[in-house]
């Protein structure tokens, strides 16, 4: 079961008092359409078949920092991860 994270930073921008993405950030990311915070995703290391999907998008990813990175696209107003070969 998914467990909502209540946020006030926009997550594109880190600019305080927001719940959600910011107009800026939902500007600078998804050229403004309204796209929802939230992914349909679980921790990865809860259900097995979720992690799998997570293990096999990270395959030939390569951005530099230290938090592990997560390949998404934009599905009508919904992020998901990208599948193989897209």
């Amino acid at each position: 079961m998914m467990r909502e994270i209540e946020i006030n930073v926009c997550p594109a921008t880190l600019a305080k008092g927001y719940d959600t993405f910011s107009p800026i950030g939902l500007k600078r990311m998804f050229d403004g359409r309204r796209v929802s915070h939230l992914l349909k995703y679980d921790s990865a290391g809860i259900d097995e078949v979720e992690a799998e999907k997570f293990i096999a998008n990270r395959v030939g990813l390569s951005i530099s920092g230290v938090q592990e990175k997560m390949s998404f696209l934009l599905d009508q107003k919904t992020l998901r991860l990208t599948e193989e070969r897209e």
